[in-house]
């Protein structure tokens, strides 16, 4: 069986075979994978989900330049992509089926690029591909291993391909681009917006809330906190309006598809009415989160683009056909100042909600491995196809969100670096009470003395050949850090970091 590995705050998207229809094939109640625990800075998965709220805002804002909005009456009830994001219907392309190498007009797509590009090479792609990405009817994940994943990265980021595109005697059709990058996005880089895995096979009853063994820390197969997922959807969709892709099955099976669209309502609640809607337990007692000031009652629709078993072009589909709805039922808690601060999944939705939330930036090389794009094919190569399709420039095809250095390479400057309890790479949080700010010269830097502020308050660092400094007793909370280096009054360089103090 296949499953699917850690992550980092931002990486490759590896073991994710996944599907777009449910199994009905019928399964034993034992789990049959291990939970997977994320190497970011989640170390666990908080009833409050801050942890959660704030790794991921770190990300947002190092795309955007702007922090997740997190006060509930600020956050848009409606909201969807916008018409140049629409993601497109397509294929999830089934691996009891051959994967990408299916044969829709004339030879596969695969097939097809190994006439163009791999003609001189031993290394074909529809070998691979057969080798690779294709299961037998009696395999284990025969119902639901496929290129999920990699067709919602695609139509995501992606305008549908248009055009036919012409390689010597080889024509490339609208549909066989599609299935090339569906191909080429199994490896794409990708940031994961909230939640994690659940490996739990479908017949597996899950834990609800009430009965967790410690309230204020959600279970494994709690999923994505439902104060995460309403920030993610209302900033990710109804602010930047950009699809993200969601895993739609709570347990083993991974059903990822774009989304687009929402709408919700909601009521204030109070503490003893969030509780019964919770656990059904009258007390005015509420011990998921003990911040929670204030209470939202929330059902939220949420549309998604479909996909098929073969390949379909988004306007020979009927309209009902296209897009699909699911409605998820939660309670949002707040803190005095109306910051959404965490929730708890409620009524279906405790048995039915996402698994993870996450979006895709640009496609990697495959590194050979069954749960990766198929190494023989470029995406370079790929891209300037599409790009071709759409009447765009082949020579510099268009792009989406692409891996930003800010969120990954936070405290490297040109001429120093920046480390905060010893690490400036990953995402910028401190979790200790004590807080030790070092800075590493590069060049251009000898003879200067460093000047910061830290909230506006100035920071003594020493004047060595590594100013260090200490801190004690920080708040919880967003903070940044300017720093000056002059050489008399003259300022030589400056920069600004951003970081997070969690307790």
């Amino acid at each position: 069986m296949r499953s699917f590995c850690g992550f980092i705050a931002i990486g490759v998207l590896l073991p994710f075979l996944v599907m777009c229809k449910p199994s009905t094939t019928k399964q034993t109640l034992a789990p049959v994978f291990t939970k997977t625990t994320p190497a970011d800075p989640m170390v666990q998965f908080y009833a409050s989900g801050q942890t959660e709220i704030r790794a991921k805002s770190n990300f947002y804002y190092a795309l955007f330049k702007r922090d997740y909005d997190l006060k509930f009456d600020a956050t848009k009830n409606t909201g969807e992509a916008a018409t140049e994001r629409m993601p497109y219907v397509g294929s999830w392309y089934p691996q009891n089926r051959g994967g990408t190498n299916v044969r829709m007009r004339g030879n596969s797509p695969l097939e097809k690029y190994d006439a163009v590009f791999n003609k001189s090479s031993t290394a074909k792609a529809a070998d691979w591909e057969r080798k690779n990405h294709t299961v037998g009817a009696s395999d284990d994940s025969a119902a639901w291993a496929g290129h999920c994943n990699g067709f919602s990265a695609a139509s995501s980021r992606h305008q549908e391909p248009s055009k036919q595109v012409v390689r010597g005697d080889v024509t490339f059709y609208p549909e066989d681009i599609k299935a090339l990058l569906a191909e080429v996005y199994m490896g794409a880089k990708f940031y994961f917006l909230g939640g994690n895995r659940c490996g739990l096979v479908n017949d597996a009853p899950l834990t609800p809330p009430g009965s967790r063994q410690d309230p204020l820390t959600m279970g494994a197969c709690d999923d994505v906190n439902p104060g995460t997922f309403h920030v993610a959807v209302t900033n990710w969709i109804g602010i930047q309006k950009y699809p993200l892709i969601m895993d739609e099955s709570s347990k083993e099976q991974v059903w990822n598809y774009p989304h687009w669209k929402y709408s919700f309502d909601s009521r204030t609640v109070s503490r003893a009415d969030a509780n019964r809607i919770i656990t059904g337990s009258s007390t005015d007692e509420y011990k998921f989160n003990p911040n929670a000031k204030q209470f939202r009652s929330v059902a939220m629709t949420i549309y998604h683009t479909n996909a098929f078993v073969e390949e379909r072009m988004t306007n020979t589909v009927a309209t009902e056909q296209r897009y699909k709805a699911k409605a998820y039922y939660y309670i949002l808690e707040l803190n005095d100042a109306g910051d959404i601060i965490g929730g708890e999944w409620v009524s279906t939705s405790q048995r039915d909600h996402p698994d993870f939330i996450w979006v895709a930036l640009e496609p990697m090389p495959g590194d050979g491995t069954p749960y990766s794009a198929n190494p023989n094919l470029d995406a370079k190569e790929i891209l300037k196809l599409w790009a071709e399709s759409i009447g765009a420039d082949p020579n510099n095809p268009p792009t989406g969100l692409m891996e930003p250095k800010l969120a990954t390479e936070w405290g490297r400057f040109p001429k120093f670096d920046v480390q905060i309890n010893g690490a400036n790479t990953g995402a910028a949080f401190a979790v200790d009470d004590a807080i030790e700010i070092l800075l590493k010269r590069k060049e251009g830097l000898s003879g200067a003395t460093v000047e910061a502020v830290l909230d506006g308050n100035r920071v003594p660092f020493d004047q060595s050949i590594a100013p260090r400094a200490s801190l004690s007793k920080v708040s919880d909370g967003l903070h940044v850090l300017e720093i000056k280096w002059k050489s008399g009054p003259i300022t030589v360089d400056e920069q600004r970091v951003r970081f997070h103090v969690i307790r």
